[in-house]
């Protein structure tokens, strides 16, 4: 029904979505939103309708956003040992300590 490639319209509903995820997140001002969208060539018509359309949801968009935190891998069990190599000839004395962890991704 648009005249344009389906993936045309996915990408430009993606670059939305992202303007959007990232205003919120970062809560620019509005100066700053308006740089960022005329700098992409829109026409100040549209520029207004997305500048109202951030200002009505930012806070929405930020409280969905927190909900979806990525929990990254942390370490719970650390634990080391060390080894401690003596080596003992006729002509010299050296010592080597060897450090290797044992890590545990929980």
């Amino acid at each position: 029904k648009l005249g344009v490639p389906v993936g045309m319209v996915q990408r430009g509903v993606e670059g939305l979505m992202f303007l959007m995820t990232e205003s919120s997140k970062h809560m620019i001002s509005e100066v700053d939103f308006m740089d960022s969208v005329l700098a992409l060539g829109f026409g100040e018509a549209l520029i207004q309708s997305l500048l109202q359309l951030y200002l009505q949801h930012k806070h929405q968009i930020r409280s969905i956003l927190s909900q979806l935190t990525y929990h990254q891998p942390a370490y719970h069990n650390l634990e080391w040992r060390l080894d401690v190599q003596v080596n003992t000839e006729v002509y010299s004395s050296s010592t080597t300590f060897t450090s290797s962890p044992k890590m545990e991704i929980g």
